[in-house]
């Protein structure tokens, strides 16, 4: 069979090409960035994050003084404006959610496409190492695998080791959202139900403030160690 060369578009000049495994790829390192500024992105929105779960933490806090005044301890005045202020930080969250999301995810792809740039070898690609997490199921484990991978593949030193740091991160971040979202589908028509619901959501942004401050550490430290070895790659 001829195949037409001319009409064959190659892989790596895809539109998706990222998507896919890659075997041409040995040894790129004019191609390195530096992920610093991204990095620097990233850990403000994650310190903004971590302030928006605190000022949170402080509204359920003060809405549980007034549940533990029991019935007929507040008036209606008083709940409406609590759960005003938490709403109102809730969509706070939120948008903080997306933005620190998009921005995080931007430095991962470009630390994840470095390590190909300073001539290794990834188990995946840059392109998956951002779009796993999008995957039902596979985003419950495979997210964490490409930072363990980022973490031992940057260091020729630390190959085989992994920093406790990531499973920890990983594992706030994991049980956090899901006890908030279970909170979300608790009942609150009796006050032992709004109790139990304020407690859920308080164990919820607690865990959510860990997994900031882990992830804060993470961005930090990977990009300090990504650029100390393209550093020593070019002396």
């Amino acid at each position: 069979m001829r195949v037409d060369t001319a009409t064959v578009v190659s892989q790596a000049d895809h539109p998706l090409g990222d998507l896919y495994a890659r075997t041409d790829v040995v040894d790129r390192r004019g191609d390195y960035e530096s992920p610093a500024g991204r990095a620097q992105w990233a850990k403000w929105l994650f310190s903004l994050t971590i302030v928006a779960n605190a000022a949170s933490l402080l509204a359920l806090g003060t809405q549980r003084e007034l549940l533990n005044r029991g019935v007929g301890g507040f008036t209606l005045a008083e709940w409406q404006r609590s759960a005003s202020r938490i709403d109102a930080l809730n969509v706070l969250r939120l948008l903080l959610l997306v933005a620190t999301a998009t921005v995080f995810l931007r430095w991962l792809h470009l630390a994840y496409r470095n390590l190909r740039a300073l001539g290794l070898s990834t188990r995946f690609t840059p392109g998956w190492a951002v779009g796993y997490w999008f995957i039902p199921v596979l985003s419950l484990f495979r997210p964490k695998q490409v930072v363990d991978e980022l973490w031992e593949r940057t260091d020729d030193s630390l190959v085989g080791q992994r920093t406790s740091m990531v499973p920890v991160w990983w594992g706030l971040w994991l049980i956090g959202n899901v006890i908030e979202y279970a909170g979300t589908r608790m009942g609150a028509a009796t006050l032992d139900e709004l109790k139990t619901r304020n407690a859920v959501f308080l164990t919820a942004h607690v865990l959510q403030i860990g997994a900031a401050v882990c992830a804060y550490w993470l961005v930090g430290r990977l990009t300090e160690r990504q650029d100390a070895r393209a550093s020593r790659a070019d002396s």
